[in-house]
C-alpha cells in the first residue's frame, strides 16, 4: 500500500524532521512533519557575531562596523563586574602594554555599541563594570541578559584594534553578578582593520572593516608630512603665513601694489634666493590641489625648485 505514491510502502514510512541542519533531524524519517527545530543566529565564521551553535542563519551577521571607545553614560540599577585576566595576551607581535584600551561592546541592529572601556594599567587582572539594560524601559540602555559581550583591545602605539577570544563560565551578559574573564588570544578567524586599498593604513589581512581607515589629505601625505612646504618649517604652505613681497620682476595679478611672489616668513627674503633660473615643480590652486594646465579665468600658485612661489592669474 502506497497511498501517497512516494515509492515507500505506507507501513514503512516514518514522520519526522528530515532537514540535516535541524537540531531534531531524524535519520530514519521518510516524510517531514514540519516540526524541525533550529538555533537561529549568524552562521558565517568570519562575521563579528558568528554563533558557532547556530544551525539556521537569521541575516544578522555583521561584516563591518566602527570601533569607538566610549564610556557609557547610561545609569540603571543593573551593573555587573567583570574581572579581566590578561596573562600573556599578545597583540600582533607585542604583549598588551600600559595604556592600551580594553573595551566591551554589544550589537544593536547591526551597529556596534560601546558598553564601556578601561585603560590598561599593567596589572595581570583588571576590573570593569558593565551596565545592563533595564528590561522595564523600551530604550536599550546597556547589555541585555544573555547578550554576547564583544571584547576588543586597541593597541595605543599602533592604533590597531584586536578582537579577543575569551575564556569565561558565562556565554553572555549576566545581570548583577561578578564574573571572571580570561583574555585567551586574539581571534584567529576575524582580523580587524582597514580594508580599503586606497587608505594609508590598508591592512591586506583584515577580514572585517573596523572604521579606522586614514587617507592622505590635500595638504599632508600618509606620514603626516606636508605635501607642499616651501620653507621647510613643517607648516604646510596652504596653512602657513604667506607674505607677498615687492619684486619688480614679478607680476601683480591682484593689483595690491605688491609682487605675486610669496615669502613664507622664514627669515629669507625671496630676493636672497639664488639667481639661478628656477624650474617649475608644480602648479596648485587655492585649495592645494595640483593642476596640470592653467585654464583661463583661474588663479594658480606656481611652485619652483628654489622655493619661490608665484601667484598667477590667467585672464
Amino acid at each position: 500500500l502506497d497511498t501517497d505514491s512516494d515509492g515507500v510502502c505506507d507501513e514503512l514510512e516514518m514522520l519526522g524532521c528530515t532537514d540535516p541542519s535541524a537540531l531534531n533531524y531524524n535519520t530514519n524519517a521518510t516524510d517531514d512533519n514540519g516540526l524541525c527545530e533550529y538555533v537561529i543566529g549568524c552562521t558565517y565564521p568570519d562575521a563579528l557575531n558568528y554563533n558557532e551553535g547556530a544551525t539556521l542563519d537569521d541575516g544578522s551577521c555583521v561584516f563591518e562596523f566602527n570601533v569607538t571607545f566610549d564610556n557609557t553614560t547610561n545609569v540603571t540599577n543593573i551593573v555587573s563586574t567583570y574581572n579581566i585576566f590578561t596573562v600573556n595576551i599578545v597583540l600582533g607581535t607585542e604583549e598588551i602594554a600600559l595604556g592600551d584600551l580594553l573595551g566591551a561592546f554589544y550589537i544593536i541592529d547591526g551597529v556596534l555599541v560601546s558598553g564601556g572601556y578601561i585603560v590598561y594599567d599593567g596589572s595581570n587582572s583588571v576590573e570593569i563594570g558593565l551596565v545592563g539594560d533595564d528590561p522595564i524601559t523600551e530604550e536599550i540602555e546597556g547589555f541585555q541578559e544573555g547578550q554576547e559581550i564583544i571584547w576588543i583591545v586597541q593597541q595605543v602605539e599602533t592604533e590597531i584594534n584586536y578582537l579577543i577570544d575569551v575564556l569565561t563560565e558565562s556565554e553572555g551578559f549576566v545581570p548583577n553578578t561578578e564574573e571572571d574573564v580570561t583574555f585567551d588570544e586574539v581571534s584567529p578567524s576575524v582580523t580587524l582593520g582597514c580594508t580599503d586599498p586606497t587608505a594609508c593604513n590598508f591592512n591586506e589581512d583584515a577580514s572585517l572593516e573596523d572604521g579606522t581607515c586614514k587617507y592622505e589629505t590635500q595638504y599632508e601625505d600618509c606620514d603626516g608630512n606636508c605635501i607642499n612646504d616651501t620653507d621647510q618649517d613643517q607648516v604646510c604652505d596652504e596653512e602657513d603665513n604667506c607674505i607677498e613681497v615687492v619684486n619688480p620682476d614679478q607680476e601683480d595679478s591682484d593689483n595690491d601694489g605688491e609682487g605675486d611672489a610669496c615669502d613664507y616668513d622664514d627669515g629669507i627674503r625671496i630676493d636672497e634666493i639664488a639667481e639661478d633660473t628656477p624650474t617649475l615643480i608644480k602648479m596648485i590652486d587655492v585649495l592645494g590641489r595640483e593642476q596640470k594646465e592653467h585654464k583661463k579665468g583661474s588663479l594658480l600658485f606656481y611652485i619652483y625648485d628654489n622655493g619661490m612661489v608665484e601667484k598667477k592669474f590667467n585672464p
